[in-house]
Parts: structure tokens; C-alpha cells; sequence
């Protein structure tokens, strides 16, 4: 679930692809370095706002019920870098493991869309680049001696104000994550 605020209240949901590598530090900790194609926007209700030209016979500026676009839907692709600390602990048995993820994240937006079309076209202006903290855990089952399945939740919480006009904005989303972890080495 994706969301900027405060302008958009509404969060969008959309799918992210990661790869990540955990190096080893000491013990139980180790250094999580990973890439994603980390989507990202937010949603808020339009009921009352007006759109460019004419709509319903009504001069622009005018307000009126906007049925050409009931929501402003804001989308942005990033190219996402993160080095997250992890610390883990693992049962006894070694069939299941805990941990805990927590660390900066860095953000190249490659692309957005405002209404379906690009910012740009819209009047939108946001900075190129986004940044912050990412906070999470999960467990980590063993399917077999060399591959575990991860479940994940990790809230990605945006310190940068991506608006270059109007105000301050921020992203934030939240990942649940699945996946396949395999040992090397």
C-alpha cells in the first residue's frame, strides 16, 4: 500500500519487484543490500474539483462534479536502493527464524503519471530523487537445508519532500513481501 501525503489520503496498492543480499556482519546481524522496482502514489476523492476546459457546460474554474475524473490518482515508478541492518534469531530446531529489518533507503523516480498522464503534461513538477528510513520484520520458514520462505512486512517511511511547488509532500509504503531466501556459501 502506497501513499503521499498530505495531499492524497487515499493508499493505492501495487506489486514490487526486489532482489536483496544479506551479508554477514557478526552473529545473528548482517548488512541487507537490495534494488527494487518500488512503485508509488496515492489516491484522493475529486468530487468537486475542477478539470481543465469545459465540463458539463461550465466554464473552467467553475466548480462542479467532475465525472470525467472522480479520483486524482498520483503514480511514480521508482529505481529503489536500500542497506538495512538485519538481525535475526533462529529457534532452536532451526525450522524457523525471526527477524528484524531497519535503515536508509534512496529513490530515483523514473517516471509519473497524474490522471493517466505524465506529470509533466499535468503542471506536476516533483524531484527527481526520494529518501528515508525503512522499519520491518518477519520469519523466515525452512523449505528445505538450503532455501527458506520469507514472509515479510516493511514500512518504508519517506523523509524527502518530493514537491518542487505547493507545499510539502512525502511518500510512505508499506511492503508485504514474499519470497524465496537461499543460501550461498
Amino acid at each position: 500500500m502506497n501513499s503521499v501525503s498530505p495531499e492524497y489520503d487515499e493508499s493505492i496498492t501495487r506489486i514490487i519487484a526486489a532482489a536483496d543480499v544479506t551479508l554477514p556482519l557478526y552473529g545473528l546481524l548482517g548488512i541487507r543490500v537490495g534494488a527494487a522496482y518500488a512503485p508509488r502514489g496515492g489516491r484522493r476523492s475529486n468530487p468537486n474539483m475542477p478539470d481543465t476546459g469545459f465540463g458539463d457546460g461550465t466554464p473552467r474554474g467553475t466548480r462542479y462534479a467532475n465525472a470525467a475524473h472522480p479520483h486524482n490518482v498520483l503514480v511514480m515508478s521508482y529505481a529503489q536502493l536500500s542497506a538495512l541492518l538485519h538481525a535475526s534469531l533462529e529457534t532452536q530446531a532451526g525450522l524457523v527464524e525471526f527477524g528484524m529489518v531497519g535503515g536508509p533507503w534512496f529513490g530515483l523516480i523514473t517516471w509519473c503519471s497524474y490522471r493517466n498522464d505524465p506529470c509533466a503534461d499535468r503542471g506536476r513538477d516533483f524531484e527527481s530523487y526520494d529518501y528515508g528510513l525503512a522499519l520491518g520484520g518477519g520469519v523466515a520458514l525452512a523449505v528445505s537445508d538450503d532455501v527458506d520462505l520469507a514472509l515479510e512486512l516493511i514500512h518504508f517511511f519517506g523523509m524527502a519532500d518530493i514537491r518542487s511547488e505547493r507545499g510539502r509532500a512525502t511518500t510512505s509504503h508499506l511492503a508485504g513481501q514474499i519470497g524465496f531466501v537461499f543460501e550461498i556459501g
